[in-house]
């Protein structure tokens, strides 16, 4: 069985500050959106004694499909996020900026599978919208000013037999 990208021993991490670059392909994080190329990391240790600060900075191009239009667009993201890792009495937390997590020494790795593949989650839109859906400030078209309402009457002649039977029905 081999080690995930994402996840480093230790042992083969060096005092200090280091560096290093990973290229993930479409499986290796079990995202649900298609990806144009590799996902690319920058992973910056810096490791001291007793803990090791690790930060990453992700790019990458998934293939999304407007809710709108059902047409396929690409979509750029660029996240960083921290993780800290500490060997005594830690209390695992989160926050948008960063993560703190046990390091477990005795076990000889540690991974930022879950921080990556969340961080990269977050830059995904949950209302994905085809970009000329949007005008030239980036805010999104209203869904009727699209389709150019102006042709459609203010008020539907098809509604007034409706209206009709309803005022019968309310006058009795």
């Amino acid at each position: 069985m081999s080690i995930a990208k994402t996840v480093f021993k230790i042992s083969d991490i060096p005092e200090g500050k280091s560096t290093r670059s990973l290229a993930l392909g479409p499986d290796e994080l079990e995202l649900e959106f298609p990806q144009k190329g590799d996902i690319m990391v920058d992973v910056h240790f810096e490791r001291r004694h007793g803990s090791i600060l690790v930060e990453f900075d992700t790019r990458a191009v998934f293939v999304l499909t407007c809710d709108r239009s059902l047409d396929e667009f690409d979509h750029e993201i660029a996240c960083s996020y921290k993780v800290l890792f500490k060997q005594n009495d830690v209390e695992e937390q989160d926050d948008e900026t960063m993560a703190t997590r046990l390091l477990d020494v005795s076990g000889n790795k540690m991974s930022i599978t879950d921080e990556l593949r969340d961080s990269i989650l977050l830059e995904i839109p949950i209302k994905k919208l085809h970009p000329r859906f949007y005008d030239e400030h980036g805010e999104p078209l209203p869904f009727t000013k699209q389709f150019g309402t102006s042709d459609v009457p203010e008020e539907d002649p098809r509604w007034d037999a409706l209206k009709n039977l309803k005022d019968k029905i309310n006058k009795n």
